[in-house]
């Protein structure tokens, strides 16, 4: 199972010189995708437990427009391990922006 959404980057989103915008936001993105795929599964949104791994390649700045997709990798019956991806798909050739691996878990209520 697979989600995705595209946002352009506002200059509020850009907290650092040169327009750069922050990385917790791009977080932020994911965090959406995977609630987005916990929802599609499980009827509801739950929360990240922990990311195994987080690396931030290229930096993002306001009026670039990203698109971040997520894949459930694995799944049991109250968790989610989810491959998150951010690319750059201003740019002619989409640039890898950030890509993470984490769980997500989901309470018992549904």
């Amino acid at each position: 199972m697979k989600a995705a959404l595209r946002v352009r980057m506002q200059e509020r989103d850009a907290r650092r010189p040169g327009a750069l915008v922050d990385t917790y936001r791009i977080l932020e993105l994911f965090g959406d995708v995977a609630a987005e795929l916990s929802r599609g599964l499980f009827s509801a949104e739950g929360r990240l437990r922990s990311y195994e791994t987080v690396e931030f390649v290229a930096p993002v700045h306001a009026g670039d427009v990203l698109e971040v997709e997520g894949e459930i990798l694995s799944s049991d019956p109250s968790s989610l391990t989810i491959q998150l991806e951010a690319r750059n798909a201003t740019q002619p050739s989409t640039q890898m922006i950030a890509r993470a691996r984490g769980t997500w878990v989901v309470s018992g209520e549904r």
